[in-house]
């Protein structure tokens, strides 16, 4: 797993946690992203927000590794939701139809950062 392109950090305040990603999610970084989500899904809080305001790539192993804790989190009652995304990784979602009809359809959401 190549860290050199990801930097992931984590911030929890009353009931919500959330994960800041830094760089690309690839192939070889998405296992830091999923097991960084799957501490975070663990730790009790009832909302989980996902920073992409600094991501700057996301492939499609990125893409399984959200929906997947989307998933998850619908799954044990925990809002998920994304913000800040632009540029290509809003793109990805987008492309692949995920931006309101897996994130908004769950209730969960994808905020577009104003730097578009």
């Amino acid at each position: 797993m190549d860290r050199r392109h990801l930097k992931v950090s984590y911030s929890s305040r009353e009931g919500v946690a959330e994960l800041s990603l830094v760089g690309e999610v690839d192939l070889g970084t998405a296992a830091l992203v999923r097991d960084a989500l799957d501490r975070v899904l663990r730790s009790g809080c009832r909302e989980v927000v996902i920073n992409g305001e600094r991501l700057s790539y996301l492939d499609s192993s990125g893409l399984h590794c959200l929906v997947s804790a989307a998933e998850k989190a619908d799954a044990a009652g925990i809002s998920f939701r994304m913000s800040g995304l632009s540029g290509p990784p809003l793109r990805v979602l987008e492309i692949a139809g995920l931006e309101d009809r897996l994130f908004d359809g769950r209730g969960s959401n994808v905020n577009r950062s104003s730097h578009g």
